[in-house]
């Protein structure tokens, strides 16, 4: 029948042509820009990996951003990360030092997370206090396939500020050229596939 040959069909091209429909769609969750910038922010957590300050270090290096800001996330009591030190921020400060950026180009903001959804709540804040130094443009380099979503809600409430958000996608376990080759690519993609999807429906 008809619909039983336009499955067929429709198999066929995915066969053939799945490693540039998927290299799509990883593009698609994980954008990138090239632009000149005048501060890097390094989307927050409660503990930032190295290879993710690396990557903003990097940008630095190029003469891509002028300076630096990484966003430690602080949450409730509850949803704190336990004995994690007090001087975590001078540690994150030091460790960029050691990257190659100097001290005055470098900053650590602590960011209260009092609500849900955690990512808009850091986006508020840090775009807020970006407009009160009259800075206008960002690079916002966050962790693979979570590009997406972060890029698009520190682009919605950078708006608010006139502040133009960039966005640059680091991938640090795999390849996002065939992430669908690594397991933990395929869960990290069909996560935030989901994620995004409630994001636009709500």
């Amino acid at each position: 029948t008809l619909i039983v040959a336009s499955v067929i069909v429709f198999a066929l091209v995915l066969y053939v042509f799945h490693s540039p429909i998927l290299q799509a769609a990883g593009r698609y969750l994980a954008p990138t820009g090239k632009e000149h910038a005048e501060v890097a922010v390094v989307e927050g957590a409660q503990i930032i990996e190295k290879s993710l300050l690396a990557a903003g270090a990097q940008l630095f290096q190029k003469g891509t951003v002028e300076q630096i800001l990484v966003v430690l996330q602080q949450p409730t009591r509850e949803a704190e990360i336990p004995l994690l030190p007090l001087d975590y921020p001078d540690l994150v400060r030091t460790e960029l030092q050691l990257m190659g950026v100097p001290a005055e180009k470098a900053e650590v903001m602590s960011v209260p997370i009092e609500s849900h959804p955690v990512t808009l709540s850091e986006a508020r804040f840090v775009t807020a206090r970006l407009a009160q130094r009259n800075l206008r443009t960002a690079v916002l380099v966050a962790e693979g396939f979570h590009s997406r979503r972060s890029y698009a809600l520190y682009k919605q409430e950078g708006r608010k500020y006139n502040l133009h958000v960039v966005p640059y996608s680091f991938f640090g376990e795999y390849r996002p050229n065939s992430w669908w080759k690594d397991k933990q690519g395929i869960s990290d993609f069909l996560s935030e596939l989901f994620k995004l999807a409630y994001y636009v429906v709500n």
